[in-house]
């Protein structure tokens, strides 16, 4: 009966494991910038140019402010636009909802307000904010994460064209947020390749083997 309660919960954790595929998506052969200071209120990033992608595939996009040592947070104005993707004048974007550190994370099509605060996660990712974007083609969804954490996702998302990456503009300016002193600095970077994940059927196959094992040495 013992051997039996092993090989169901081995079967389990590998359906388990089997369901986490979207949400745990892994990317490789990343195609990072420069690090560079944030002296200005706004960026911008063309996927054509910078990329050689024109639509119709998988990518990942991320940004990743951080702050130097004694840098704080602008306690200013809410609403700065972190992050934004524009396909064919649809815009999705990530904003700060508050002021300073005690904002959050404001996602355009549905996500609303979610996270932890600004003061937090810097708090725990080294006095770092990464913003992100994660498109599924096949699946037609876009993910928006942040700190690498799954917030919100939009369905019937369809991407067949290059896109613009960027940040800021006239009424959203990032220096609601950050300070443009130099404190500050930004990374991007751009993938198109998802690092393979086991399917669940290898995963249950796998499970099974080492429930066998176990049954094994107990009968020894």
């Amino acid at each position: 009966m013992t051997g039996m309660r092993v090989c169901f919960a081995a079967l389990a954790a590998a359906a388990a494991l089997g369901t986490m595929r979207a949400a745990a998506a892994d990317w490789t052969d990343w195609q990072v910038g420069e690090s560079r200071a944030l002296t200005s209120a706004s960026w911008s990033i063309a996927s054509n140019s910078a990329y050689g992608y024109n639509g119709g595939a998988d990518f990942a996009f991320r940004v990743t402010y951080t702050l130097a040592e004694g840098a704080t947070l602008q306690n200013g104005s809410a609403w700065a636009r972190l992050l934004a993707m524009d396909h064919s004048e649809t815009i999705y974007e990530f904003q700060s909802s508050g002021v300073g550190g005690a904002s959050k994370t404001w996602m355009s099509h549905g996500g609303d307000v979610q996270g932890d605060t600004f003061a937090n996660l810097l708090a725990t990712n080294d006095n770092s904010l990464t913003f992100s974007f994660e498109y599924d083609h096949s699946a037609k969804t876009l993910t928006y994460l942040v700190n690498d954490v799954a917030l919100h996702t939009v369905e019937g998302v369809n991407i067949n064209a290059w896109v613009t990456f960027k940040a800021g503009d006239a009424s959203r300016p990032l220096d609601r947020l950050f300070p443009t002193d130099g404190s500050v600095t930004y990374e991007t970077a751009f993938s198109t390749t998802r690092a393979p994940i086991p399917e669940p059927t290898a995963l249950a196959l796998l499970a099974l083997g080492v429930a066998g094992v176990a049954l094994r040495r107990r009968a020894a």
